[in-house]
């Protein structure tokens, strides 16, 4: 069984994340204090597990080795698009999704809503379950759901306006997440 530090490495580099970024991500100073708890010289303690979980899009559970990750999903998109000849393009067409979404839900760096689990089945012809209830494919919050499948809905000209929306947001202090990653709320 692998230990977490080795769990939380496999899961930094599977999404292409550096020791810095987790660092930053996490609250640490430095990637030194990452690399440490990856080998298994640092203990982490219990409070930072849901926030390392969360910036590794995984599960506190995957991290601790109570369940194992499913990166099914992915391999049985990219599979089934090659099986019919699809290239990336005429999927991003027949899914709505951007290119550079499908090629994350097929590394397994995304995980599907149930909404975009429907528009695979679709465009691929083919029954896929459900999401899984491990590794991190259930992690996403409510709110990364909903605005992953209102972005799956616009065209191109809404989705640069949307993002433009978002890139004023993220100008705004108020609306920039903490230090632990968590979404600070405004309540009127």
């Amino acid at each position: 069984m692998l230990e977490i530090g080795e769990r939380i490495r496999q899961c930094r580099e599977r999404i292409g994340m550096t020791q810095d970024e987790l660092a930053q991500a996490t609250g640490y100073k430095s990637r030194s204090s990452i690399n440490k708890i990856e080998k298994g010289g640092n203990d982490l303690p219990q409070s930072k597990i849901v926030i390392f979980a969360k910036a590794l899009s995984t599960t506190p559970s995957y991290l601790m080795g109570w369940e194992e990750l499913d990166t099914r999903f992915g391999d049985i998109i990219k599979n089934r698009r090659l099986e019919l000849g699809l290239s990336l393009e005429e999927i991003a067409q027949k899914t709505g999704l951007s290119v550079n979404s499908i090629i994350l839900y097929e590394n397994n760096q995304r995980q599907p809503s149930d909404l975009i689990l429907g528009y695979f089945r679709e465009a691929l012809e083919i029954d896929l379950p459900a999401r899984a209830h491990n590794g991190y494919w259930d992690f996403k919050d409510d709110i990364d759901i909903a605005l992953d499948e209102k972005i799956a809905l616009l065209n191109d000209i809404g989705k640069n306006k949307a993002l433009d929306y978002i890139s004023d947001l993220t100008e705004q202090s108020k609306y920039i997440i903490d230090e632990n990653k968590r979404i600070k709320i405004e309540r009127k």
